[in-house]
Order: C-alpha cells, then sequence, then structure tokens
C-alpha cells in the first residue's frame, strides 16, 4: 500500500464520520433536541414548527418542507411498527391467557372429582381446622360427616386458592382483551384519513401503544406468577376423624 491508498482510506473515513454527524445534526434539528451546536439545517420558523409553536408553513423552503415531511413519515411509521408489534404480543398474550385458563379449569374439575361426596351427593371439602364445606362454600354440620375418612382428600384450602387464582386469571385475561381492542382503535385513529393526525397525535399514539406493550409484559409475568404459586396444603393427611369429636363453633 503506498502513501496514496493510505491518503485514500483516511479521507473516506474523514468523509464518512462528516456524513453520519450531518444526519445526526439532521435528526436533532428535527426532533427539537438541542446539542450546543450551530443548528444548520433548519430555519427558526421551521423550527417552531417542530417545537409545536408555530402552524403556518408560509415562507418555508422547499428543503425544509421535505425535511418536515420526512420527521412526520419517520414518526408515522415507528407508530404504526410500535402498534404492529403490539398487537402480535397482544395475540400470544390472550392465547397463553386462555391456555392458563384451560389449564387451571382442568386442576379445578380434578380436585372436585377427588373431593368426598356426601350422602345427598354434594361434593365437600375439609379445612385444616377440621371444617367441612360444600363445594358452594356452605358449612356442613358435623353430624353429617362423621366416620368419613378424608385421608388424601383435597383440601378446602386448595379448592380456596385455585378458585382465588382462576379469577386472577379471568381478570388479566379481560383487561388483556380490553388492551388489543384499544390497540385497534390506536390504528384506526392512525390511519384515519378524513382527521389525519398531525406529529403530536401521532407521537402520543407511539406512547400510548408502549405503554400498553409494556402493560402486556407485566400480564404476562402475572400469568407465570398465578399458574406457579406457592403450594397450599394439597389434601389431607390425616387419618380417619371423626368430626363429632371436634369442638364446635
Amino acid at each position: 500500500m503506498d502513501y496514496r491508498d493510505e491518503f485514500n482510506i483516511i479521507t473516506k473515513a474523514q468523509n464518512e464520520r462528516f456524513r453520519q454527524q450531518d444526519l445526526d445534526d439532521l435528526n436533532h434539528e428535527l426532533a427539537g433536541v438541542d446539542v450546543g451546536r450551530i443548528k444548520r439545517f433548519l430555519s427558526p420558523e421551521a423550527r417552531e414548527i417542530i417545537q409545536g409553536d408555530r402552524k403556518d408553513k408560509k415562507g418555508l423552503d422547499p428543503l425544509e418542507l421535505a425535511l418536515l415531511s420526512l420527521e412526520y413519515t419517520q414518526a408515522f411509521e415507528a407508530a404504526e411498527r410500535d402498534i404492529r408489534e403490539a398487537q402480535q404480543k397482544a395475540g400470544k398474550f390472550l392465547d397463553k391467557a386462555e391456555q392458563a385458563i384451560e389449564k387451571l379449569q382442568q386442576e379445578i374439575d380434578d380436585t372436585l372429582a377427588q373431593a368426598v361426596t356426601l350422602p345427598n351427593g354434594t361434593k365437600a371439602f375439609m379445612n385444616k381446622q377440621g371444617e367441612v364445606f360444600t363445594v358452594d362454600g356452605e358449612r356442613v354440620d358435623q353430624a353429617i360427616v362423621d366416620g368419613i375418612d378424608w385421608t388424601g382428600k383435597p383440601s378446602f384450602e386448595l379448592r380456596e386458592d385455585q378458585l382465588r387464582r382462576m379469577e386472577k386469571l379471568q381478570d388479566i385475561a379481560n383487561e388483556g382483551s380490553s388492551l388489543s381492542l384499544r390497540l385497534g382503535e390506536l390504528d384506526n385513529d392512525l390511519h384515519d384519513d378524513d382527521n389525519r393526525p398531525d406529529k403530536d397525535a401521532v407521537d402520543a399514539i407511539q406512547d400510548e401503544t408502549k405503554g400498553i406493550a409494556e402493560r402486556l409484559d407485566e400480564m404476562d409475568r402475572e400469568i407465570e406468577a398465578v399458574m406457579n404459586p406457592p403450594k397450599p396444603q394439597d389434601s389431607l393427611d390425616t387419618a380417619p376423624v371423626e368430626l363429632s369429636a371436634l369442638p364446635s363453633f
């Protein structure tokens, strides 16, 4: 490599740095970001439009109009991309919520199938204190359950825990459905040809979309927590008991 080749390499690298600096400065001006350097691309009038202090574009030269149009296009495309990604995330989230609900419902059904059946056909559960409740949560008279072997039967605490978790899952799924619908509304607002959103409105749409995406991530973790809780006492490991011997309440 002779000195001319080395010179060309250095010159090319310098030109690339200058080009990148110009691009960075332009993007900063379009975004209204002051980085302490002299503003080289936009007039004070154009910067007033970016900052929202002026609406009238009269008097701007063609280059400035094109740059402002480019800024809007970039913001619009970014909002459009974020909505699309958030909608995909919402779809995956709703699928996960549905699968979690189906799995927990199967656990609830299995627990009910293993529960004690009272003489009248009602399913019942005993809690840690030896109290017995029907599947509907009604207290059962001790005389009815005297002599029943509860060993290995699912506990009342397990039943209650499963029902609480199901309620939580359904609340999460309902919120996810609402957020999914809201994303559809934001998409319609962004593409409303009869009432085209301005730059501020596009930015607001993008901000709300990002907030929804963050909430979906939070609810995804909430589903994991609901499906993997600290374990209650699953079943009663006591020997058969005569409940009549227990104190009355």
